[in-house]
């Protein structure tokens, strides 16, 4: 429980930075084209000198003098660009806006730590905080902002634009579509460090304490209470609306519980949780749990179908001894996948049509006869070009990985994992990526976890809320997500949970109906509970509708996934045509090209310039003496006897 001093001193800062902070909108090349790299630079290293307790300019002055002031000069610079492993930056994909959908960006300056006077902390370097917005239309009534907050955490919200846009759409233009980075992520002042081991993050914090410290979900939800708060005092007569996924629902979470506890009233009208991560019960030392958890559902669901099961087996028990015999086996076709195949079929959970590969690829690996291995290597290929061109699908892209593993030592039970645990269950689990050893691992070898939120606390709201989570979400389990849901239902007498079956993460732009399948129910249901701001009153019929499981193919997925999976040679039906087609152009233009160099070399050899050129025979008078023509040759100009008998 917040303390009285403790909440006042926050009310107070809260109202600091809503006093002096100043929101504009302006174009988004703008911004993201101009970043003022240098004034970045010199506030880093003003903050990390005052850190550290070194003389104001000693970095600048002394850089090249050890090892350390290169480090240090390292995370500095990581600022201007955006780069996971060392490798090259990543480039945030654009999405293509519709004409007559403005778009403008902002880049607000906020504390680094917005909530430091709780940390005793008399540093106060400024960051940035961007947002998108898809702006209203004027001649529509303006009736608030809808915000989206992404997950990851670390991950920047781009992702979310196409979701931005349907919504956008959906209310015919009279919301603004609020999406803003979180702090440390993508334009947000992207926090990076270069390499991707252990001891590299570890290094990296402890040469860097300050600037981790203020990479919280605090801090983070802070930026997006203020930015709320600089909207409504410009526009009070609109609504403002919220939705968050993955880890944007508990970043919604502490937003909610800092409304309480700050008492800061009609802020938010309604809020939307899609795939809980929500308090205790978003615990990153579980992740393989829950993957094993959603794999076995799964399995089951290909128990109950007729074409699965009669390829992988009629029980559970079936199924899984033909899965253990694939991880097991050492034919050509198992070599493919060099012992990868259980963090392999994790990450294929995590989609909707990619998840119909694994009965297809156990079955074709027992099997593998016939042109099972090209099959299996095409179908692969045509998951990673799918996977290649999703924006709306990429839900954690791009990711920081700093941000990622300070929240989640720090805040999603990193800290209290065993890394010995996670080791000898992701040996013994039947698919899971190895996810839960990280963040322990990297707690025992040293990594300094920040102070424990005092806002971390049993949700406690009347705000409408709605809760979404798919049965088969290998990100946020289902049953993760009912036991947060039992622990606050109490507390939040307006809100309602809905359960998807089928559907894995992100279930508003991945629950398919069987009537239209470019319509999602997820999607049907926010947009209603938006609208009518009553959980209990939302329309989820569309429940009924939904397209579970057809592990006999998608039909609307001719380019995403083989038509027959099982037995056919991987080939969709439209790649089928296109392959015929293009054989035959082939062969078209092959013999286009051969007869074309026959015409050419004939033209050269009989009326080009290079054709042989002959003196025309002068008449031939046939006298008494004269020899026969048949005993003479022409050679070049002149003809000679022919003597050779």
């Amino acid at each position: 429980m917040a303390t009285p001093i403790y909440t006042l001193l926050l009310i107070i800062a809260v109202c600091i930075v809503s006093a002096s902070a100043s929101l504009t909108w302006t174009e988004c090349e703008t911004i993201t084209d101009t970043t003022p790299k240098q004034n970045v630079e010199r506030s880093h290293r003003a903050m990390t000198e005052k850190a550290y307790g070194l003389e104001e300019g000693s970095l600048r002055n002394k850089e090249s003098d050890s090892e350390f002031m290169k480090s240090v000069n390292d995370i500095i610079m990581r600022r201007s660009s955006f780069s996971i492993g060392g490798k090259r930056p990543n480039t945030l994909k654009r999405v293509d806006v519709p004409a007559g959908v403005k778009t403008l960006c902002t880049i607000r300056s906020v504390p680094y730590h917005q909530t430091n006077v709780f940390r005793n902390r008399t540093v106060a370097i400024p960051i940035d905080h961007f947002a998108k917005k898809y702006v209203h239309l004027p001649t529509q009534a303006y009736k608030g902002s809808i915000f989206l907050l992404q997950g990851g955490p670390g991950a920047g919200g781009e992702a979310l634009e196409p979701l931005g846009l349907k919504l956008w759409s959906h209310f015919n233009g009279q919301y603004d579509i609020i999406i803003p980075d979180h702090r440390g992520t993508a334009r947000s002042s992207p926090e990076q460090c270069y390499g991707d081991t252990e001891a590299t993050f570890i290094r990296c914090q402890k040469l860097d304490p300050y600037n981790y410290d203020g990479l919280t979900t605090d801090d983070a939800a802070m930026d997006t209470i203020t930015l709320m708060q600089e909207i409504k005092k410009s526009e009070p007569s609109g609504e403002i609306l919220l939705y968050g996924v993955s880890y944007g629902t508990f970043v919604s979470e502490r937003i909610l519980n800092m409304i309480e506890t700050l008492d800061i009233k009609d802020l938010v009208s309604a809020v939307v949780l899609d795939g809980i991560c929500g308090g205790d019960y978003c615990d990153f030392t579980k992740a393989d749990e829950g993957q094993e958890e959603t794999a076995l559902a799964f399995l089951d669901y290909c128990r109950r179908d007729a074409t699965c099961s009669s390829k992988l087996g009629t029980t559970n028990e079936e199924i899984l001894s033909n899965l253990r015999k694939t991880y097991q086996s050492a034919n050509q076709c198992a070599k493919l996948f060099e012992g990868k195949l259980k963090i392999l079929f994790a990450s294929l959970l995590t989609d909707n049509v990619a998840r119909l590969l694994i009965p297809a690829f156990v079955h074709r690996i027992n099997r593998c006869t016939g042109t099972d291995n090209a099959a299996i290597i095409v179908m692969l290929l045509n998951f990673v070009q799918t996977q290649l061109s999703e924006v709306e699908g990429s839900v954690g892209y791009p990711l920081s990985f700093p941000v990622n593993i300070n929240i989640g030592v720090s805040e999603l039970k990193g800290r209290y994992g065993s890394p010995e645990k996670a080791d000898a269950f992701r040996k013994s689990c039947n698919m899971c990526s190895g996810g839960s050893y990280l963040y322990p691992s990297i707690y025992k070898k040293g990594y300094i976890p920040y102070p424990e939120s005092k806002f971390a606390k049993t949700l406690t709201t009347n705000i409408p809320l709605l809760l979404l989570n798919g049965d088969l979400d290998p990100q946020t389990s289902i049953s993760s997500a009912e036991k947060y849901y039992e622990s606050i239902k109490s507390t939040t007498p307006y809100s309602r949970f809905i359960k998807f079956p089928g559907v894995v993460h992100y279930v508003t732009g991945r629950s398919p109906m069987a009537s239209d399948v470019n319509q999602h129910c997820g999607f049907n249901i926010v947009a209603d509970f938006f609208k009518k701001k009553d959980a209990n009153g939302t329309d989820t019929s569309c429940l009924n509708d939904l397209l579970l499981v057809p592990f006999g193919g998608y039909s609307y997925t001719d380019e995403n996934i083989a038509m027959n999976m099982y037995d056919g040679f991987g080939l969709t039906r439209s790649q089928y045509i296109k392959f015929v087609l293009t054989i035959l152009a082939v062969i078209t233009t092959v013999l286009a090209c051969c007869t074309c160099c026959c015409l050419c070399f004939c033209w050269i050899c009989t009326c080009g310039p290079f054709k042989r050129k002959f003196t025309p025979l002068p008449p031939v008078v046939i006298e008494d003496n004269a020899i026969p023509l048949a005993d003479m040759r022409v050679t070049g100009r002149e003809t000679e006897p022919d003597v050779s008998n």
